[in-house]
């Protein structure tokens, strides 16, 4: 601290009673959400759960092609059989993608325009809020820019 300003050279009247300090919970997430937020969310949670779903489909599917790969090395199956089993999987292992790149496209999206839902409402709250305070109000704040701004002109 520079020589010569003191600690505690701030006016008595511009200092606040320490506020406490609550643990939000996860549920404050969800504090700005309206019932026009509902069918974004709904559906983006639809979304995922589906996309999540594909990716063990897509594993077992994998599993089946390798399996026949196995076979056909322990001479279970022969070439033709492989073929076939392959062709039939390697469509199967497409649709599959395809289904899987529509609902993590959706499930992203849908999410992106949730988050920018709550930042709106957020925002458009958090003005009204500043717009029904006092101007005292604005000069007791202990941080950010109006309280710097009140302590340097005091």
């Amino acid at each position: 601290m520079p020589r010569g300003i003191e600690q505690n050279a701030c006016p008595a009247r511009l200092q606040l009673p320490r506020e406490p300090q609550l643990k939000p919970k996860w549920t404050s997430l969800f504090s700005f959400t309206t019932r026009r937020h509902l069918v974004p969310l709904v559906l983006a949670l639809a979304f995922t759960a589906a996309a999540g779903v594909m990716v063990p489909l897509v594993a077992v599917l994998l599993g089946n092609v390798f399996d026949a790969f196995s076979n056909f090395g322990a001479g279970s199956i022969s070439a033709s059989q492989l073929m076939r089993t392959i062709s039939v999987d390697s469509i199967y292992l497409l649709v599959f993608g395809g289904i899987t790149w529509i609902l993590q496209s959706g499930y992203f999206i849908l999410w992106l325009a949730f988050g920018e839902l709550q930042a709106n409402s957020t925002r458009a709250s958090l003005f009204e809020e500043l717009l029904r305070k006092d101007l005292e109000w604005f000069e007791l704040r202990r941080d950010g820019v109006a309280a710097l701004l009140a302590r340097l002109q005091a």
